[in-house]
């Protein structure tokens, strides 16, 4: 008998996405990494707010009004992501606080926006187009 491939731990897989409230109050979303994970809940269930969570962690250069929509900036201080690159955990930042918006913190190292895509892709090998 033989056993089946263990799947590849390749890639970016995001692990959970994490919103800190202003009182200091965290939502987490976790994610299932062993195959697909697909967003499902009743209307404003926060799914695109998850999606643009994690699109703002990965570098969006837009302010976080703009990111996420004027409620939700309001609303959270932070949003984080945990991912695995190629298979090593991984904890990207953003904080939605005037002065800290156009820093990105990559397991505890901070980055200007501009440069963490460049970084983020050349971690994983892939090129920059």
């Amino acid at each position: 008998m033989t056993t089946p491939p263990t799947p590849s731990r390749k890639g970016l897989r995001v692990e959970s996405v994490t919103l800190v409230h202003t009182s200091g109050e965290m939502d987490t979303y976790a994610f299932n990494t062993a195959g697909l994970s697909i967003l499902s809940g009743v209307r404003n269930s926060s799914k695109t707010t998850t999606l643009k969570a994690i699109d703002y962690c990965l570098g969006n250069r837009d302010s976080p009004t703009e990111a996420l929509k004027a409620a939700v900036a309001d609303e959270y201080v932070e949003v984080s992501i945990e991912l695995t690159l190629d298979g090593t955990p991984t904890e990207i930042r953003r904080s939605l606080q005037y002065g800290r918006q156009n820093k990105v913190v990559l397991d505890g190292d901070e980055f200007p926006v501009g440069e963490f895509s460049d970084r983020i892709l050349h971690k994983l090998g892939w090129p920059i187009l």
